[in-house]
């Protein structure tokens, strides 16, 4: 059975809200989303998307990004609020950072980039209504006591249940359902949304995780097709720790932060990794030093910030002060030390650190996004 002949049968009993503001599109997708869902509702605003789809409530809404009265993202904003849970598509020819920033944030099912390739579009419907028929034959029985991890996906890929990809970018979590659509050979072959697979391309492997397995697996990234941008994967090994521990957001500093640490009033050397608004990642290359966990410093964060004024963009400098517990300690060869430090910011500057982590979250997106430039996927 071939994927729109699949389609068919998941998408037959469904509906399906449009929204999109160019009139020839909005026929002609129109037209073939007629032929595969119970029933399809058009708009061509997003006001008129809020509107229809309070009105009708469809299983599944595909949307433009740019568009009069309401924009994509905010249309989808006003869509969570009434159903946290709705499965989104964005079809858009604009995958700037702060698209794909928010994109990522707001948890859509899927990102297409215009031109609108049918077979990927295809894929992404078949995923999102599986998800929301709960398709699931699996035997969870033979599953809990099968023990190679090849043989546990391919039963999973049997059923196509959504499971989850985690990747990272220079510390920034691309974390996506998708789902495998065939296992042979050692390899799987999924499908998972565009974005997520510009981070597969780009890491040249991926995390799965779903609660069917007992632990998260890696795999490398054998092969991308090109045409269907299916993507094979081979080298499966379980770890021991969730990727998705992860999650509270840790980047990649600028050459702008500056870190002070005091032991005791000794002032330490340290080169720092990535922050999150709990925590920090240095290496210190001391040998003499004795830290253990559990120690405390005390740590100076300086920071650049920026009001963007009519006069131009004005840079800020701030100072953030706090104690940091030494939560993790590994030791390298030539005696320098990984530490991880904890810490608790009040309310001010939690606020200055968190605008600091989304600056720069915007800064690596942007460049995430020009990953596109060197990979045609």
């Amino acid at each position: 059975m071939n994927t729109l002949q699949e389609l068919k049968e998941y998408t037959k009993d469904l509906t399906v809200l449009y929204v999109e503001d160019s009139a020839p599109l909005l026929k002609q997708l129109g037209s073939f989303l007629e032929k595969i869902f119970k029933k399809v509702y058009l708009a061509s605003d997003g006001l008129e998307g809020l509107d229809s789809y309070k009105l009708h409530l469809p299983n599944i809404v595909i949307t433009d990004l740019t568009m009069p009265k309401l924009t994509g993202h905010e249309l989808i904003s006003n869509l969570k609020k009434i159903d946290p849970n709705i499965k989104i598509i964005i079809i858009s020819a604009h995958s700037d950072a702060q698209n794909l920033l928010e994109s990522i944030h707001i948890g859509v099912s899927d990102f297409i980039p215009k031109p609108i390739d049918n077979k990927l579009l295809q894929n992404a419907l078949l995923k999102v209504s599986n998800e929301i028929k709960g398709i699931s034959q699996i035997d969870i029985d033979k599953l809990n006591n099968e023990k190679d991890i090849f043989k546990k996906l391919n039963i999973i890929s049997k059923s196509k249940v959504a499971i989850e990809f985690v990747n990272q970018y220079r510390g920034v979590p691309i974390v996506h359902n998708g789902y495998i659509i065939d296992a042979k050979n050692g390899k799987i072959t999924v499908h998972v949304p565009y974005i997520q697979t510009l981070a597969i391309k780009y890491q040249k492997q991926t995390v799965i995780e779903s609660d069917l397995l007992d632990t998260p697996i890696e795999t490398t990234l054998s092969n991308i097709d090109k045409n269907t941008r299916e993507i094979e994967l081979s080298n499966f090994t379980e770890l021991k720790y969730s990727s998705k521990k992860r999650k509270l957001l840790r980047v990649e500093i600028d050459e702008n932060f500056v870190l002070v640490v005091h032991l005791k009033d000794k002032k330490i050397d340290a080169v720092v990794h990535d922050v999150s608004l709990n925590s920090i990642s240095i290496t210190i290359n001391t040998k003499e030093l004795m830290i253990k966990e559990m120690d405390e410093l005390d740590l100076a964060f300086g920071i650049t910030l920026f009001n963007d004024k009519n006069i131009g963009k004005i840079e800020i400098n701030e100072r953030i002060y706090t104690k940091g517990k030494v939560f993790k300690v590994e030791k390298n060869n030539d005696g320098s030390l990984n530490i991880v430090l904890l810490f608790e910011l009040n309310k001010v500057n939690s606020t200055l650190l968190e605008r600091y982590i989304h600056r720069r979250e915007i800064i690596i997106i942007n460049e995430f996004k020009d990953l596109r430039k060197r990979y045609i996927i």
